[in-house]
């Protein structure tokens, strides 16, 4: 953590479901101390699956989470996607990968240069 720049370690709230998937709270409760360990400082913090999934969407209120999540396809692009974007500011995916394209890089077969969005000039 010193190498990281935090040499005190730092503290951060962690939000888990305590009804949702077998053992939840008790996986949730394990991960803070092995959190410990290393000088992250987990304040836990469980409810109901009902309350804690409203954490996760806009404002996105909560900065460490317990969620497990699965696709239709059984294809690994869309967690992968989630995995290796980030959001901007308004919320929309900003692709962190030159080889998968997102909306500011996808040609259009009638335009000779990249559509473009609001959120381009901020991803």
């Amino acid at each position: 953590m010193t190498e990281a720049g935090y040499p005190n370690g730092f503290e951060v709230g962690m939000d888990c479901s305590n009804d949702r998937w077998v053992n939840d709270e008790a996986i949730c409760t394990a991960a803070v101390s092995m959190l410990a360990r290393i000088g992250i400082r987990a304040r836990l913090r469980t409810q109901p699956f009902s309350q804690f999934i409203r954490l996760l969407s806009p404002p996105y209120e909560t900065s460490l989470f317990y969620i497990g999540w699965g696709t239709s396809t059984y294809d690994a692009h869309n967690n992968l996607l989630s995995l290796l974007s980030t959001r901007g500011p308004a919320g929309a995916a900003c692709s962190t990968s030159a080889a998968t394209p997102t909306r500011a890089s996808t040609r259009s077969p009638a335009r000779s240069r990249p559509s473009s969005t609001a959120s381009d000039a901020t991803c």
